[in-house]
């Protein structure tokens, strides 16, 4: 979403929040004016991390000068060591609610961005990167950065709430215009980003060493050395970023050490909100596939217009005020344990804002397509309940109106009729008001169907052809 919409969105929850740092008097990394620095800078990141004896740090939370920024995500084949392209395109998307490679599953995706946020959230509590010590907001500000972009159209497929929320042919959506275009493929730079990450993973990174001198050590590819050797200073800057995500890593799994899964592994199985006809994830998006709708298309979606004509809007202003009041809760109550309240955190952001919608877990994360306008993009969700249970319904009806009309409705026979009938519109009442509609669902309405239809086939024995010929040409 746009910078403005992100801000504006938060001062207005904060209005209707009155005091809401008052609580927090004394410290100066519990502001409003830090809460939205970190709310702006995913989209801008611009600050400066010094490699110490205990380890990097943050030096500020300096935010890039637009447009001169966006201009590098204009050109990322050429600029993919700039933080603001890995941020929006490479390994950090997740940080906006994107897949960064359109070809792994959804539940992937949104594992790593729980992971993500769970780093965020230790240090959103507990901060110790550099700036200052203790609770420190701007941490929080880039999770609700995160919650507001995932209501994007442009950063996730949800189900549509003014649509039928029961979707059935799912799979056909995915075996169309798939198309995998992954940038750590195509391009040195991202691959360099890609490479490094994986060194940080096995290697120990000594602070008295040189970062180039210890990229050259272990990397062997010669084409990524040239880059290193090129662009000294890019390279630095994002190994720093790197080693900093990779170093709270380790913090969250020592906080953890006694537990068997951290709270976002936990979560895996977490897909059910507590919200009535929840918008749930179907699919997350990729930009590179949006390079060929135009160069405005992802900036005219991620304006409030398209979330707000979704419906999506108060789903996650509802959420960042739960988030806002929980966090308060947590940095006020010295009694609970951190690991209970990042726990608890997780555990709210896998239900009410992350959650997938039953079937789609597996499926690649993002497909291409430039159409989302509301009638185009679900028209493979409409018409999920099956057309012959709708016509059989029909049928349903029309023998139970005519079995009255000709007043034989009284006898005793008549009661086992109506109580199939009252249990099959019971059934069909529950399957129009599903997220999910499966075989086993329809295979019981069926069923019942039958029943009702064999009921009054024995009520009227030889006459039962007949009988329903009638009714069906008087109406």
């Amino acid at each position: 979403m746009i910078i403005p919409y992100h801000i504006n969105n938060v001062k207005e929850i904060l209005d209707k929040m009155p005091n809401y740092f008052g609580g927090f008097k004394g410290n100066s990394l519990m502001t409003e004016e830090i809460l939205l620095t970190g709310l702006e800078y995913p989209d801008v990141p611009c600050s400066d991390l010094a490699i110490t004896k205990d380890g990097v740090k943050y030096v500020n939370y300096e935010s890039c000068k637009i447009p001169l920024s966006l201009v590098y995500l204009t050109e990322e084949k050429t600029n993919g060591l700039k933080e603001i392209v890995q941020s929006h395109r490479g390994r950090f998307a997740v940080a906006h609610a994107m897949t960064y490679d359109p070809s792994i599953p959804v539940i992937d995706v949104r594992q790593k961005i729980l992971r993500r946020l769970e780093i965020l959230y230790y240090l959103a509590l507990a901060s110790d990167d550099g700036v200052g010590p203790g609770p420190n907001i701007f941490w929080l500000g880039q999770i609700i950065h995160c919650v507001q972009d995932s209501y994007s159209r442009v950063h996730t497929l949800r189900l549509i709430t003014k649509q039928r929320k029961a979707v059935r042919r799912h799979k056909l959506m995915y075996k169309r215009n798939i198309l995998i275009s992954q940038n750590e493929t195509k391009y040195e730079t991202f691959r360099l980003v890609k490479r490094i990450s994986d060194v940080l993973e096995k290697k120990e990174y000594k602070n008295h060493n040189d970062i180039q001198k210890f990229l050259l050590q272990n990397i062997k590819q010669k084409d990524l050395r040239i880059i290193i050797v090129k662009y000294p200073d890019d390279v630095i800057k994002i190994f720093k970023q790197l080693l900093f995500y990779k170093s709270q890593k380790k913090r969250v799994h020592s906080l953890f050490k006694g537990e068997r899964q951290l709270p976002s592994s936990k979560n895996i199985e977490q897909h059910t909100s507590d919200y009535v006809k929840y918008p749930y994830i179907l699919s997350f998006r990729y930009i590179p596939h949006q390079r060929k709708c135009g160069k405005l298309f992802h900036f005219n979606y991620d304006q409030p217009g398209p979330t707000q004509k979704a419906g999506f809007e108060r789903y996650m202003t509802a959420n960042i005020i739960w988030i806002l009041k929980m966090y308060k809760q947590h940095v006020l109550d010295r009694s609970k344990k951190l690991q209970t309240k990042i726990a608890e955190m997780m555990n709210y952001l896998a239900k009410n804002v992350f959650p997938i919608l039953h079937g789609f877990e597996k499926n690649i994360s993002a497909i291409e397509g430039c159409d989302l306008s509301l009638k185009n993009v679900y028209k493979n969700y409409d018409n999920a309940i099956s057309p012959d249970i709708q016509i059989n319904m029909k049928k349903l009806d029309i023998i139970y109106d005519k079995l009255k009309l000709q007043n034989l409705c009284n006898s005793d026979k008549f009661k086992t009729i109506q109580m199939l009938y009252t249990k099959c519109h019971h059934l069909y009442d529950k399957l129009q008001t599903k997220l999910f509609i499966t075989d086993t669902d329809e295979a019981k309405i069926n069923r019942y169907i039958k029943l009702y239809l064999i009921s009054v086939k024995r009520l009227y024995g030889i006459f039962f052809k007949r009988f329903l010929s009638q009714l069906y040409n008087n109406q």
